[in-house]
């Protein structure tokens, strides 16, 4: 049987290596060979002779083809930047008008991430819970967060797919170093806080910075001022109420996007040495965080912890739940939506600042185009096709745009101090 037309597969090759005018021309040529080829000597033979003519010449039409599309994206380059400096105010209203939609975007956007960005940081972010206990009264429900110590061991005995807890009380003291004092947040809390959450020690160990109660692990911001430019470790600090302590380690700065907020942690040991009882339920001051195994049903976790602190008092309305971390800044106890709806707001009016933009930018560029027609008709009458003139003007538009892109970089890196500042943001 013979072939009638030439490989499907090669001659889309083809089309794709050549402009339209050479793929008529040399497809033709081609196929008429083919075509010879087949009724002499057979269907296989002009099959292999056409598709070796087409991967022989590939070389040499990738060549060809990148050398005069370079020439020609020259040529725009060119026309597009002598349209710039001929008509200068029509320029700098395009590209400013862009450029201020796209900055005021990204500005928006930046925003908008450090919100998302909040507490995602932690390696184990998607598994840690913050414990909230719901309270009813006759004027309504309230929500607490703070909780008493036994409340983290009573809440991993109960539900077994709790794999650990860490309990942290935040208070306000004075540090002393020699002549140097401070009144600085400092955080009390069980030695699994840094295996439950990721807060870097730039030196000392993890594992054994509270193996001794009379310990002190220091932010970077502190140790220098405390101690400037030497090495804390192994100094003494005395902390208001709590006495003496060495300093064992030294975490790294507390980022912006955490809800964290301490300056120095000691251990949960040293507290009950203060005089603190651990097992007393009267005296709730510790939020409670648990860690929760791999694939654990929350649902059926919160179920198993909703009446904890009935181990105490058999008659208690309150009910216990779980908030996860990445949710903690975003949204309210009882997962109403909090910060997250300024999340969506801000999304929405940098979208639609940009698609104004946009549109102000076409408007413009569309005006534009009727004292442009004598130019293209000109283009048309020296023999450029109707594909080139689409490329010469996509290519204008383009490289208006990396222009403003550019300025709008720029104006973004200058005003995002003062942004900063405004949004109270780093």
């Amino acid at each position: 049987m013979i072939q009638k037309r030439p490989p499907v597969a090669a001659d889309l090759l083809l089309r794709i290596l050549l402009s339209y005018e050479d793929y008529d021309e040399k497809s033709g040529d081609l196929e008429e060979v083919f075509h010879s080829l087949t009724e002499t000597k057979g269907a296989l033979h002009g099959f292999v002779w056409y598709w070796f003519q087409v991967l022989k010449s590939i070389p040499l039409f990738a060549k060809n083809t990148l050398y005069w599309r370079t020439i020609m994206l020259q040529n725009y380059f060119k026309i597009t930047l002598r349209n710039i400096r001929r008509h200068k105010v029509f320029s700098f209203i395009n590209i400013a008008g862009l450029a201020i939609g796209i900055a005021c975007c990204l500005l928006l956007l930046l925003w908008v991430q450090d919100e998302l960005s909040f507490d995602r940081f932690h390696a184990n972010a998607d598994s840690l819970y913050r414990l909230i206990e719901k309270s009813k009264h006759n004027e309504g429900e309230s929500y607490g967060f703070t909780h008493p110590a036994p409340t983290g061991p009573a809440a991993q005995t109960k539900a077994s797919e709790i794999v650990d807890f860490v309990r942290i009380y935040s208070r306000n003291a004075l540090i002393q170093y020699e002549e140097k004092g401070f009144y600085l947040r400092g955080g009390i809390t069980d030695p699994s806080f840094y295996k439950l959450f990721t807060f870097p020690l730039l030196s000392g160990d993890s594992e054994t910075v509270f193996s001794s109660p009379k310990s002190v692990v220091l932010t970077e911001k502190t140790a220098g001022l405390l101690f400037g430019n030497q090495d804390p470790l192994g100094k003494t600090v005395e902390i208001e109420g709590l006495g003496e302590v060495v300093v064992m380690g030294v975490m790294d700065n507390i980022p912006t996007n955490s809800h964290f907020t301490f300056d120095y942690a000691v251990p949960m040991s040293l507290y009950e040495q203060a005089g603190y009882k651990m097992d007393n339920w009267g005296d709730a001051r510790f939020f409670t965080y648990v860690l929760l195994a791999a694939r654990a049903d929350v649902i059926k976790v919160t179920e198993k912890i909703k009446h904890l602190d009935r181990v105490r008092w058999p008659n208690s309305t309150s009910e216990f739940s779980l908030q996860s971390l990445g949710r903690i800044h975003l949204y309210n106890a009882d997962g109403s939506q909090g910060a997250i709806t300024y999340v969506y707001i801000f999304s929405v009016v940098a979208a639609l600042i940009l698609i104004i933009a946009c549109i102000n930018f076409m408007n413009l560029a569309t005006a534009r185009s009727v004292k442009r027609s004598r130019e293209i008709g000109l283009r048309k009458v020296v023999g450029a096709q109707r594909t080139q003139i689409i490329r010469q003007l996509l290519g204008e538009s383009i490289l208006f745009t990396l222009i403003s892109l550019t300025v709008a970089v720029s104006i973004v890196l200058t005003v995002l101090p003062a942004f900063n500042t405004l949004a109270a943001k780093t």
